[in-house]
């Protein structure tokens, strides 16, 4: 993300995911970690977050005031994805917020989606953008890239396309090693 011209999202819907509001401007925050909902709603963000996460015995309930929206979902594994009720109410979901955040998009109208900042990777070594206040887990985006990829051609079946974009000419990175 730090290598897109800071313009480059505007006028274009974006969906956020967990803190990336906090550098970039977005309409939408995704995110399942309910820490940062009240925050996220503080700062002006329209918050999209799973009802299920404030439902499980092991979460407390919470009382968000401002403006945020619950989804439900199937409860999946953190790699394990089910698109068998796809076409329901229910959101997709698995170990990334990509992949909510993708079915979101796809419930709301989007035309295309695109990822941006979704390398599977690391450039230069860094997993996230300079800014991001909370480093990934080491690893994340190859354990979740199978489910990513399955919910994106359930939407691409739906005559949508999903793909990620690049900030650079093409492949090579201009010189950026992605590891």
């Amino acid at each position: 993300m730090n290598f897109y011209q800071e313009d480059f999202f505007h006028d274009r819907i974006v969906i956020g995911l967990n803190l990336t509001y906090q550098a970039f401007e977005v309409a939408y925050v995704v995110t399942h970690h309910h820490s940062i909902v009240q925050e996220a709603i503080d700062h002006g963000e329209i918050v999209i977050t799973s009802k299920h996460d404030i439902s499980h015995p092991a979460h407390p309930e919470h009382n968000f005031t401002g403006g945020y929206y619950f989804y439900y979902h199937l409860d999946n594994g953190f790699i394990a994805v089910n698109v068998d009720e796809f076409d329901s109410e229910k959101v997709v979901v698995a170990g990334t917020p990509v992949i909510a955040a993708m079915h979101i998009a796809y419930k709301m109208g989007a035309r295309a989606i695109f990822l941006c900042g979704v390398d599977g990777g690391l450039i230069d070594d860094k997993m996230n953008y300079a800014t991001y206040p909370r480093m990934t887990q080491p690893g994340h985006p190859g354990r979740v890239e199978s489910a990513t990829r399955i919910v994106a051609d359930e939407i691409r079946k739906r005559g949508v396309p999903v793909m990620s974009i690049l900030p650079f000419i093409n492949a090579k990175l201009e010189g950026h090693k992605l590891t």
